[in-house]
């Protein structure tokens, strides 16, 4: 943690571009009881709507205010980064918390996040991780969203039987530790359905996969590529230095494997900057991208796409604004002077936040420690839990979010025009 940060609940109050999908707030059940969006509008529309209306309003905050000791729940993320900084997974987290203590706490106690950032760096995760293990009062970490996790702090997690609710995993380790109940695929997840999608349901034999040419990168790319030639395809694995503004010559390479779609693995920005230069450029393929990284200059670069933008919708629906836990969501990330960062990452975020807060409760007042909530997530379900229904790890397959074997939605972007198709992804 960086000297002099308030690293508590409720500090740090900075702005960030907004990472969000288009809805229109239909909404369609999956089979699984994730609910996913059927959309043609965008998102900026609906909330726009929301604030208008008041449809988006918290609830009046409960009289009763939680006190005792503080359930601490830690987190550890990239706030400040020279490559890919993402400080609204953190704050989606302590939005949670934040609304959770406004009406009631947990079992009447507070809810208090300790806050660690890695500064995108293996030491900065590792130095975080075990600063969060060596604090006895924290029961476990969530809303963490970092390249360097999976690598660095999650064995330290593993080791010391910390639990891990991970919101977004950037990794594969992440979907594979024992001590890690991830409710969303994030990038992993992300792109093996993508590739399942456009292998199956496209036909596509030949793709290409520029990424970041950094360790999370590569063995996230190197994961769904083995998920690709398992389903028949060829793959190009293509490394882009962190630090590239000219993506002309990553796209002369894409176009010499002759690829059929593409696969993008870079950060937001940069992932504007090479559908701007593909479109320019004439590349008549469709491209992938997780959900995360769809910003508003990537929607406006995909609007110029000759073969349209694939890309994954997440576990919360943020555009049903007539969803109770969405309207919290919204309502207190705006009151918390969070509105620009409103989308997916932080919508993870607190959405692990609410699977712990669920747990907690299901444990009662006695059974609060570190060894009770991990037993409980490694073996038993979570029940009730807030659009994601009860959660439990029986049957889930290996390498894919053990807490949410959720359907996956695949998006086609032509334009303004989105529309969403579930496709069903029992294994990767």
């Amino acid at each position: 943690m960086r000297p002099g940060r308030d690293t508590s609940y409720g500090a740090d109050r900075r702005k960030r571009p907004t990472y969000g999908r288009a809805g229109d707030g239909r909404v369609k059940q999956g089979r699984t009881g994730i609910l996913i969006i059927l959309a043609a509008a965008g998102l900026a529309a609906a909330l726009a709507a929301c604030s208008s209306s008041g449809s988006g309003a918290q609830p009046a905050s409960s009289a009763v205010q939680p006190s005792g000791t503080p359930y601490v729940i830690g987190t550890d993320s990239t706030d400040t980064s020279q490559v890919f900084a993402l400080p609204e997974a953190a704050d989606g987290l302590v939005a949670w918390a934040n609304y959770t203590n406004k009406h009631g706490g947990i079992l009447g106690h507070p809810v208090k996040i300790q806050r660690c950032d890695d500064q995108g760096t293996p030491e900065g995760n590792t130095n975080c991780a075990r600063q969060l293990v060596a604090d006895s009062s924290v029961l476990a970490v969530a809303g963490s969203e970092s390249a360097q996790l999976g690598e660095s702090g999650q064995p330290l997690f593993a080791a010391a039987g910390l639990p891990f609710v991970c919101a977004t995993p950037n990794s594969p380790q992440e979907l594979q530790t024992s001590s890690a109940f991830c409710i969303d695929g994030g990038a992993v997840g992300a792109y093996a359905a993508l590739v399942r999608y456009l292998t199956g349901t496209k036909s596509v034999k030949v793709l290409a996969g520029p990424y970041i040419d950094i360790t999370a990168g590569q063995e996230t790319t190197d994961y769904w590529a083995g998920v690709a030639r398992a389903n028949g395809a060829t793959v190009a694995e293509i490394p882009v230095p962190p630090t590239a503004t000219d993506y002309t010559p990553t796209i002369v390479q894409v176009q010499a494997t002759h690829s059929q779609a593409v696969l993008v693995g870079l950060a937001p920005d940069q992932t504007a900057r090479f559908l701007q230069t593909v479109a320019q450029m004439g590349l008549q393929v469709p491209i992938g991208t997780p959900g995360a990284a769809l910003t508003a200059p990537v929607v406006q670069a995909a609007s110029a796409l000759a073969g349209g933008l694939y890309y994954t919708a997440d576990t919360l629906p943020i555009a049903d604004v007539t969803n109770p836990t969405v309207a919290a969501y919204l309502g207190e990330m705006k009151a918390d002077g969070y509105s620009a960062e409103i989308g997916d990452t932080s919508a993870n975020s607190w959405m692990s936040g609410v699977v712990l807060g669920t747990a907690l409760k299901q444990l009662g007042k006695n059974g609060v420690s570190r060894s009770a909530l991990l037993n409980l997530l490694e073996h038993g379900s979570v029940k009730d839990v807030p659009v994601l229904g009860t959660l439990s790890l029986s049957g889930a397959p290996s390498g894919f979010p053990k807490l949410a074997n959720q359907d996956v939605a695949i998006a086609l972007q032509h334009g303004t025009t989105v529309t969403y198709v579930a496709e069903h992804v029992p294994g990767l």
